[in-house]
């Protein structure tokens, strides 16, 4: 949710179950504003909340003008006035974080005890990474690799994993240009309302991913606009989204079956859409066994 409009956004999203009081939607604006003053970003969204035993995570994203699909950096807050930045993880860290299946503490300085198999011999391991981990051997003989993760690390691991695997745009949010930059595209005005109930719509906020393999399609397209990969190709097909319209039509709202709690939000024939997340989390592993 962009922090520019988010009282409106707030609004569009309250039946996902994320509602926050006057007191505290004042306090966000005002401290998402300072945030992207200090430091110096294009726009600051609201990402949402992650639930915790003691005290629940509030995570923001800043981004940049030289990347506007990918957040430049992540942060958290418990009290939605002061933020912390998140740490970058490295794919072997957040490989290790997957496994890791407790609930969030609230502490961000909790450590967790993850015991994985070792990885195969002459597996390149960054120096900061190694000083956290152990190799230990079983009574098999098997190798096995102990490793101490903080909790601020694995919050960064799955607000990373999390923003790759669902964000949400609807077509024509962004553009490429004819040097190949992506640049936020000033004239679009929202998807029309009888294509808004369509999965194809909509499409994943990331890099590397080809907008569509059948031919026939490509030739009919905005190459400007649709390069994005859709979410309509997702796998399983007809199992990862759930779209439903609230507030008599007015918005609509496309539910996450791969990580519950997550939901984007577009109102047609408008600029407005965004996402939020609400929950512990936790990625649903066993989707592609709950689908008929």
């Amino acid at each position: 949710m962009d922090s520019g409009s988010l009282s409106t956004a707030l609004d569009a999203v309250a039946s996902t179950g994320f509602v926050l009081s006057v007191e505290q939607r004042s306090a966000l604006q005002s401290s998402l504003l300072l945030l992207r003053q200090a430091e110096k970003f294009t726009r600051v969204v609201l990402f949402g909340r992650i639930t915790a035993v003691s005290r629940d995570y509030l995570v923001a994203q800043g981004f940049a003008a030289a990347d506007p699909l990918v957040p430049a950096k992540s942060f958290y807050s418990t009290d939605g006035v002061t933020w912390a930045q998140l740490p970058e993880v490295h794919p072997m860290l957040a490989a290790t974080c997957n496994r890791i299946n407790n609930r969030f503490t609230g502490n961000p300085s909790h450590e967790y005890t993850v015991t994985e198999p070792a990885p195969p011999p002459g597996t390149d391991i960054p120096a900061d990474l190694a000083e956290l981990r152990k190799e230990t051997t079983r009574e098999d003989g098997a190798k096995e690799i102990i490793s101490t993760v903080s909790e601020d690390k694995r919050l960064a691991s799955v607000v990373a994993t999390m923003t790759n695997e669902v964000a949400v745009v609807p077509f024509g949010a962004f553009r490429k240009t004819a040097a190949g930059t992506i640049e936020a595209n000033g004239a679009f005005g929202g998807v029309a309302s009888e294509f808004a109930g369509n999965l194809d719509s909509y499409a994943h906020q990331r890099h590397g991913d080809e907008a569509s393999t059948n031919l026939t399609d490509k030739a009919q397209m905005d190459k400007s606009i649709h390069f994005l990969k859709s979410i309509a190709d997702d796998v399983p097909t007809n199992g990862s989204w759930a779209l439903l319209q609230v507030r008599g039509g007015e918005v609509v709202l496309g539910r996450s079956l791969l990580w519950p709690g997550f939901a984007f939000y577009h109102v047609p024939a408008t600029p407005q859409y965004g996402f939020v997340y609400v929950g512990t989390g936790t990625r649903n592993v066993d989707l592609a066994f709950m689908l008929p």
